[in-house]
C-alpha cells in the first residue's frame, strides 16, 4: 500500500508491481513553500519510497544551501531519512530560469548512518540560461538503512532568486 504523508493533496502517481517499486510519473505541482509547509514523503508500509526536497523561500543569487525538509546551510538540519534503496533519477523544478549566461547547480548528497555531515554523490547537473527551468538527471547511487539524502544547490552570481523542488526517484 502506498500512502502520502502530507497535509496537502496527492501530486504524484506510484505504480506499485510487487516487490518493487517500478514506476513514478510527477506532474508539476504547485508547491507551498512557506516555512511551515510539511515535507511530502511517500511510503510503503512506513519505508520512504520518494521525498521532495525543496526550499522554504526563493534562494538567492551568489548561494550555496542544501534542500531537504526546507533549505538551509546547515545539511544535517534538513537532510530527511531514507530506508536501504539506490537513487536512480532526480526531477528537478525550479520557478523560473536563472537567466542569460547564469546557473543552478544541483549535487544530490548523502550522510551515512550517525553522520552529521554528507558528501557528494554522482548524480549531478544543472539548469543553465534563460529558458530552462527543469531537469532530469540519471545515475545510480546507493543508501543504506538510516543513512539520509539532501541536495546540494549552488546559484551563480547573477541568477534569478526562485524556489526550488527536487524530487528523487528510489529503486529497491
Amino acid at each position: 500500500m502506498v500512502q502520502v504523508d502530507s497535509a496537502r493533496p496527492t501530486i504524484v502517481e506510484v505504480e506499485v508491481k510487487r516487490p518493487r517499486l517500478t514506476a513514478v510519473v510527477l506532474r508539476r505541482p504547485a508547491f507551498d513553500y512557506s516555512s511551515t509547509a510539511k515535507p511530502v514523503v511517500v511510503t510503503s508500509q512506513g519505508i520512504p519510497l520518494m521525498v521532495i526536497c525543496q526550499s522554504g523561500a526563493p534562494i538567492g543569487a551568489g548561494q550555496s544551501t542544501f534542500l531537504g525538509r526546507f533549505d538551509s546551510q546547515t545539511e544535517k538540519f534538513v537532510a530527511l531519512p531514507v530506508g536501504a534503496s539506490d537513487v536512480i533519477e532526480l526531477f528537478i523544478f525550479a520557478d523560473a530560469p536563472p537567466g542569460a549566461g547564469e546557473s543552478y547547480t544541483y549535487t544530490l548528497r548523502k550522510i551515512a548512518a550517525g553522520a552529521v555531515v554528507g558528501s557528494d554523490q554522482a548524480i549531478t547537473g544543472a539548469i543553465n540560461g534563460d529558458s530552462q527551468q527543469e531537469l532530469r538527471l540519471t545515475g545510480s547511487v546507493a543508501y543504506a538503512d538510516l543513512s539520509k539524502i539532501d541536495i546540494k544547490l549552488v546559484t551563480s552570481g547573477g541568477a534569478a532568486e526562485v524556489n526550488h523542488v527536487v524530487v528523487p526517484k528510489f529503486s529497491f
